[in-house]
């Protein structure tokens, strides 16, 4: 697509999208074979395992809107988090996801404007007020996308991140048991969309 094209849908500046190409066209992610196809993306795994590495150091910590302590752990059960705005990331996601995980952290993407709704509705309160006692932590990040690219969403996916998002979250926190079921996220989820070059 032209650059106008890209920056439009990706909801950035035109000038970034220039950079972020010749970024990728330099590290052999992007290659231009002229003619209809133009160019394309090529090492989508190696690509992929790139971003998952970088996100919890270069983008997630700019997005935090804080974290919070909920204290029933199963709160998000009676939560629809659609009507905040919001999407499930991290541990909250990956149960739903393969009815598997028991999350102990739940992880928010939403608008930063409905968060206080979602602390009175769900009565959270601030990490520092937190004394243990079976209480689970809340971490809620700004979101990062424009919200019409969520029209992909199937009854599966309602109110939860990108499966890529979730691989990339629990491959985040080194915890065993979150690194098997990212493992599982990536094999149900991810790898048929990831072509061989």
């Amino acid at each position: 697509a032209p650059y106008r094209k890209i920056a439009e849908e990706a909801d950035v500046a035109l000038g970034t999208v220039g950079w972020v190409l010749n970024g990728l066209k330099a590290a052999d992610f992007i290659r231009d074979t002229g003619g209809k196809k133009g160019r394309h993306l090529v090492h989508y795994r190696k690509l992929l395992d790139r971003w998952i590495e970088a996100w919890p150091e270069k983008l997630k910590p700019k997005l935090i809107l804080g974290e919070f302590i909920a204290d029933d752990p199963y709160w998000w059960n009676a939560i629809d988090i659609q009507k905040y705005h919001g999407y499930w990331g991290g541990e909250t996601a990956a149960a739903k996801y393969t009815n598997y995980l028991k999350p102990k952290v739940a992880t928010v993407y939403m608008q930063e404007h409905l968060r206080n709704k979602l602390l009175r509705d769900a009565r959270l309160r601030k990490a520092a007020e937190w004394g243990g006692n079976g209480a689970a932590r809340v971490l809620i990040y700004r979101l990062f996308w424009p919200e019409r690219l969520n029209e992909f969403d199937t009854e599966l996916r309602k109110g939860l991140v990108h499966p890529i998002l979730v691989y990339a979250d629990l491959v985040a926190t080194g915890d065993a048991r979150n690194l098997e079921v990212a493992q599982r996220i990536f094999n149900e989820h991810i790898a048929q969309h990831i072509r061989e070059d």
